[in-house]
């Protein structure tokens, strides 16, 4: 009995290794025609990858860049990828049946992940939103500081850690249609929501294709904003350094984000100045919804003035 006992659980490792090595290989085998599908419009780099057990496919120091398109220049890389698995074994059905194209459904977690790209890091340099923590007009009437550096970071009591992004997908070959959610989370600073819905939308869009992307069209999207209690860190913060008291500084900062924003050809309507001072005063959270117009096409983003993009959206 024990001998059986002991040949059942040799071949039970057996099994259990032969399984781990082939969907390492299935996984090696699909980031790599992944990647050839993706080139040349997108250049996908990893410094090794892992195929899980349970279907998981983990990649280490991943490094994404878009070189040709509306979004060229842009690069996103983390510490770690993973794709989380749709069942234990979608990896050996796409290697078996040589399924090259890009996967109609994808759920994706980002670990220490980075994104830059030119017009999106200008606007940030410009004080959009700060460039570590996302937060919307984060140093926008603080004087004289115009960004804040990790120093004062520190004076505010904020410990920073690392960022943790999910990406979720479903792609409808049939109607053309694509759901996208992220949930960005940035501790201390902010969670982030955003969900948008695409239609006439195809993937050679996303691979250079100029006509495809235009074709694109979005039919909602949604931001929720959640602080996470770093807003009246700041405001304390910037209140010392402007001589008042925190609610004094957030009535100065929503003013101050005000002729911000006409200076650049933008009127903050009531509702949403109303909203802003709110969450930037009490702390909590918002949520924006956009039902754009037919004419808003996307990949011309950039392009738009930005009173004339709010208008659309």
């Amino acid at each position: 009995m024990w001998k059986s006992l002991r040949i059942g659980a040799v071949l039970a490792l057996v099994a259990i290794g032969a399984l781990k090595l082939a969907q390492h290989t299935a996984a090696k085998s699909e980031l790599e025609r992944l990647a050839g599908s993706l080139a040349p419009a997108l250049k996908l780099r990893y410094a090794g990858v892992t195929g899980a057990l349970d279907g998981r496919v983990i990649l280490d120091d991943p490094k994404l860049e878009v070189l040709v398109g509306p979004a060229a220049g842009a690069v996103v890389q983390a510490s770690r990828a993973t794709i989380e698995p749709a069942s234990p074994f979608w990896l050996l059905r796409r290697v078996l049946a040589r399924d090259t194209n890009v996967p109609v459904a994808l759920d994706l977690h980002l670990e220490g992940a980075a994104f830059s790209q030119p017009r999106l890091d200008g606007l940030a340099q410009e004080g959009w939103f700060g460039p570590v923590s996302l937060v919307p007009f984060e140093s926008v009437g603080c004087d004289p500081v115009r960004a804040f550096s990790a120093r004062d970071y520190a004076r505010m009591g904020v410990a920073t850690r690392t960022r943790e992004d999910d990406l979720r997908y479903v792609y409808d070959p049939a109607a053309k249609a694509l759901h996208v959610d992220l949930v960005s989370t940035a501790p201390p600073f902010s969670t982030i929501n955003a969900r948008v819905d695409l239609s006439a939308f195809e993937p050679r869009a996303w691979l250079g294709d100029a006509r495809a992307a235009k074709a694109a069209r979005v039919e909602q999207f949604s931001l929720t904003y959640q602080d996470g209690g770093y807003l009246a860190q700041r405001n304390r913060f910037c209140a010392q350094l402007t001589g008042t008291d925190a609610a004094g500084y957030a009535t100065k900062h929503l003013a101050a984000v005000k002729a911000f924003l006409a200076a650049r050809g933008v009127a903050a309507g009531d509702e949403v100045a109303a909203l802003y001072g709110k969450l930037v005063a009490e702390g909590g959270s918002a949520e924006l919804s956009s039902l754009p117009e037919a004419a808003f096409v996307p990949a011309d983003f950039a392009s738009y003035a930005s009173d004339d993009l709010l208008r659309q959206l």
